[in-house]
């Protein structure tokens, strides 16, 4: 209901993802908090965020249902100092192997840094056909569709933006946006076809048993966006609406779209290349507050986060900072659906358990209509 602008009985609640889940840290001493035991499966090694167990989904009483497969790679030496690995894309990523704790696995190395337009003709792209995955998936939403009323939700599919600085290093492909126009293009294009071709295998084995479809591009900064809207109108939104509309035209799922920062400029074109939700709402960028958003949008486009500051008060308040918080925020994005409460992000390591308990049970008791 609430996917569909209605009011249900109560607010859904979101934690589990990729984009909206839980760093392995806060999740051990979430564990720790509650007195519990998990075998700990991480769903995405560069964020280090982990598979909550059922447990913790029902205890904090989570609507939502992810099907990621885990990540076990392989760590190795990637250059003197740094331990890491080298992803499908041939993007290498590590940290100092000396620290106490590798809290990520950032970008060290891009694998198309120094190329030329012709060499696109002749890298090693992926195989978008990954059948061994199609089928885990197929399987993993279907059981949760016949065992389960949550809502089944997919990884993150369909990226084009991100994908490709992440390939060329962002510096460069931002220039590139600007100053190289064949090199950007080609790129866009060759990463745009993977995904469609990748979204069409995925979604025909497990779209019908799908709720919502993760997809997005980091867009925005803390005070404004990572690339102009007339850039982002003539390259990269006729791109995204052919990778939408081939989502859309295989499954009846939502489209829901992560990008972080301040992109108020953006929504108006996001509903009209097909999406659905916005995710995670980051209420703390700039012209972002939740009553500009819920009153400019309401009813055309979801909010899906923005549930409690998470770079002050979810780190650095107390439980009452907290509460506070997340019953200001379910006032304003409640009324009328279209809203699914999380954090603003994935939970990071300083969270304190004491505070994601909180406003999960916050959420949960003043999410009521």
């Amino acid at each position: 209901m609430s996917l569909n602008f209605l009011e249900p009985d109560k607010v859904p609640i979101d934690m589990g993802g990729t984009q909206t889940g839980i760093h392995v840290t806060a999740y051990k001493n979430l564990l720790r908090y509650l007195g519990l035991d998990d075998e700990i499966k991480i769903i995405d090694i560069n964020q280090q965020l982990a598979k909550p167990s059922e447990e913790v989904l029902k205890f904090l009483n989570i609507d939502t249902r992810y099907v990621i497969p885990f990540q076990n790679i392989e760590l190795k030496e990637v250059k003197p100092g740094y331990i890491g690995y080298k992803d499908i894309w041939g993007v290498t990523r590590g940290d100092k192997k000396d620290k106490k704790e590798i809290l990520y696995f950032d970008i060290i190395e891009n694998p198309l840094a120094s190329a030329k337009v012709n060499d696109l003709d002749y890298y090693d792209w992926p195989n978008p056909n990954d059948d061994k995955l199609f089928e885990y998936t197929k399987n993993e939403a279907k059981k949760i569709k016949e065992i389960s009323d949550y809502a089944v939700v997919s990884k993150t599919i369909g990226v084009i933006f991100e994908a490709c600085w992440k390939m060329r290093g962002m510096e460069n492909f931002l220039m590139d946006l600007l100053t190289d126009r064949p090199f950007a293009e080609k790129m866009l294009d060759i990463m745009t076809q993977y995904q469609v071709d990748y979204c069409e295998g995925y979604l025909k084995a497990a779209g019908k048993y799908l709720d919502v479809i993760f997809t997005g591009d980091d867009l925005g900064m803390q005070n404004g966006s990572i690339i102009s809207p007339k850039i982002y109108r003539e390259l990269i939104k006729p791109r995204q609406k052919i990778v939408f509309d081939k989502i859309h035209s295989l499954t009846e799922a939502k489209i829901c779209y992560h990008t972080c920062g301040s992109v108020l400029d953006f929504i108006d074109d996001f509903i009209e290349i097909g999406i659905d939700f916005l995710n995670p709402v980051q209420t703390s960028a700039l012209n972002m507050e939740p009553d500009i958003l819920k009153s400019r949008f309401k009813n055309r486009i979801g909010f899906w986060g923005g549930g409690v500051d998470s770079q002050k008060i979810f780190p650095f308040g107390n439980k009452e900072d907290v509460v506070k918080d997340v019953k200001g925020r379910l006032r304003t994005f409640m009324p009328g659906g279209g809203f699914v409460f999380n954090s603003i992000h994935s939970i990071q390591p300083d969270v304190p358990p004491e505070n994601i308990v909180a406003a999960f049970k916050t959420a949960n008791e003043f999410g009521i209509y």
